[in-house]
């Protein structure tokens, strides 16, 4: 990510301190649709694009973080 991506991240989660951090959030959409857990404080990843990549050598596959599942699967094929 670009350090004003980085910045602005720290920033937010000094002020958030007690926020969950999700990227996609299919667990945490659970808590608040099955428990009917009430979150107050929720940072979203999903919109970085730089935790979407994908990169493939001869040796390595690496998945970004932001990549969904479904994602992974059409990367395989």
């Amino acid at each position: 990510a670009c350090l004003h991506h980085r910045l602005l991240f720290l920033i937010v989660v000094n002020k958030l301190p007690n926020a969950i951090i999700v990227a996609g959030a299919t667990d945490v959409g659970l808590r608040v649709t099955k428990r009917n857990e009430l979150l107050p404080e929720v940072i979203d990843l999903s919109h970085i694009n730089e935790l979407k990549k994908f990169t493939k050598t001869d040796f390595l596959l690496k998945f970004g973080a932001g990549l969904s599942l479904e994602d992974v699967k059409q990367l395989c094929k």
